[in-house]
């Protein structure tokens, strides 16, 4: 019983947090929604793109969370850990191809080609896709080694802070990055 009491108090800590950062996101998007309803691949790519860096979120969070509990990280020498690195090494390959894979195949179904706007759109969803995946992925081992030392389950933070995270920094930094290449 008292399991239970404190998974669910945890998860409620997590929901609380995760729709606040999810929120802001929205805000950001607004602002560029005139822009992004000229450009059909961008209208594509969005949703896809978002859900993909929140999917990467996960793994992050789930394979860290996972090396944490086996053991094969230790708090104190992380940062020297090579399940780190080749964790990190896998998810930015990961995300490049899928960043690539998406833009392809969002001019492919929106008919549209422009070389200049393919590039811009290249550039800027590549460029989304490794800071935000860089990005969650810090906040998830720094935020899963700190739930650790207070002796909290960090799969009931990670996971979905991870994805919210990944969430909202997607989204304003498409709208920022509409900004600034169109």
């Amino acid at each position: 019983m008292k399991l239970s009491v404190k998974i669910i108090k945890e998860s409620l800590v997590a929901l609380v947090i995760v729709s606040l950062i999810s929120s802001i996101g929205g805000i950001g998007l607004q602002a560029v929604e005139e822009n992004l309803l000229v450009l059909a691949p961008l209208i594509i790519i969005f949703p896809a793109m978002n859900n993909m860096l929140g999917g990467l979120g996960c793994i992050v969070s789930s394979k860290f969370t996972t090396l944490l509990y086996l053991g094969k990280i230790k708090p104190k020498n992380w940062k020297s850990s090579k399940d780190i690195k080749q964790m990190m090494a896998r998810i930015i390959a990961v995300s490049v191809v899928s960043a690539v894979y998406l833009v392809v195949l969002a001019f492919l179904i929106s008919a549209e080609f422009s070389l200049g706007v393919f590039i811009k759109v290249f550039l800027m969803i590549l460029i989304i896709t490794v800071v935000v995946t860089l990005s969650v992925s810090i906040i998830a081992v720094i935020g899963g080694l700190y739930i650790h030392k207070k002796n909290m389950d960090p799969d009931n933070f990670l996971i979905p802070i991870s994805t919210a995270t990944a969430d909202m920094l997607s989204l304003l930094m498409f709208s920022v990055m509409i900004i600034v290449f169109f």
